[in-house]
């Protein structure tokens, strides 16, 4: 298949998708303040993109979910394991923002994730009958669940050591969203429940 015949083949949203990655990344190389919720944004696109694709592009996708969650768990070690090479976020109570050193780990995974998905589908594409083969199932949950994994690693490693950098640890789990989509900390309702961050330090 020629390349601009790929190209040109390739649904608009997978472009546009591109873009957005490619900008969440590049914001990432230069530290700034978000919002919890907004840290699990790409994990969730990748994990979204990954099980959407497990069960549309391949047919044995018992094999791939398989290999996927497994990848998943390895990603996660890996990703929590660069977290700790570099420096680490803060959290601050106040506004409810966490502070995220710059960093290329999040651009170079995109751009791993991204370049494999896309290739695995060009494969598809040309030799729609590897889609049953085990093997090739294996590789398309390996790959996916590798690189979704390392970003959950990272982000999951980054928030819960904001938190603890902070001498601060959250009130259980029902009361996690005020943390989550950028609240504010002290009384908050939230089903009639006092919500507040309580320091342990």
């Amino acid at each position: 298949m020629p390349i601009l015949i790929m190209i040109k083949s390739t649904p608009v949203w997978v472009w546009l998708l591109l873009a957005f990655l490619i900008y969440r990344g590049a914001k990432a190389l230069r530290p700034r303040a978000v919002t919890p919720w907004r840290m699990f944004l790409l994990p969730v696109i990748f994990f979204a993109w990954a099980f959407t694709g497990i069960f549309t592009e391949v047919q044995d996708y018992s094999i791939a979910l398989t290999v996927f969650i497994a990848a998943l768990a390895a990603g996660g070690v890996l990703g929590w394991q660069l977290a700790g090479r570099q420096p680490g976020a803060n959290f601050d109570p106040a506004s409810g923002l966490v502070h995220r050193p710059g960093s290329a780990t999040p651009l170079v995974l995109i751009c791993i994730g991204f370049t494999t998905k896309y290739a695995l589908s060009v494969v598809l594409a040309r030799r729609p009958e590897l889609g049953a083969m085990s093997g090739f199932c294996s590789l398309y949950g390996a790959a996916s669940g590798l690189v979704d994994g390392a970003f959950w690693g990272v982000t999951i490693a980054q928030f819960t050591g904001a938190l603890r950098r902070n001498g601060l640890k959250l009130s259980p789990a029902k009361r996690l969203a005020p943390a989550l989509f950028g609240g504010r900390t002290g009384a908050a309702n939230l089903d009639g429940t006092s919500l507040e961050y309580r320091n342990h330090r």
